[in-house]
């Protein structure tokens, strides 16, 4: 079963970091956004969102989110 979780888990993570480097981070945002119900810290993911909010031209959410995980890694 957890690795089953797992994987599932990684899909979604390479799902979105496929949307993000296809320049199509609304999408990659929607996914994180589903993904933190079940990992609200996973790394990765603030990382693609940083990368998303960026694409977005979101600087300051990116430049945040950024200074957060460093803070909290």
């Amino acid at each position: 079963m957890i690795k089953i979780i797992r994987g599932i888990a990684q899909f979604a993570n390479n799902l979105i970091n496929v949307y993000n480097h296809a320049n199509q981070p609304e999408l990659a945002l929607k996914y994180i956004e589903e993904s933190k119900l079940t990992n609200p810290y996973d790394i990765d993911n603030m990382l693609e969102a940083a990368f998303a909010y960026f694409l977005l031209n979101r600087k300051d959410e990116a430049e945040a989110l950024l200074k957060n995980v460093l803070l909290n890694a």
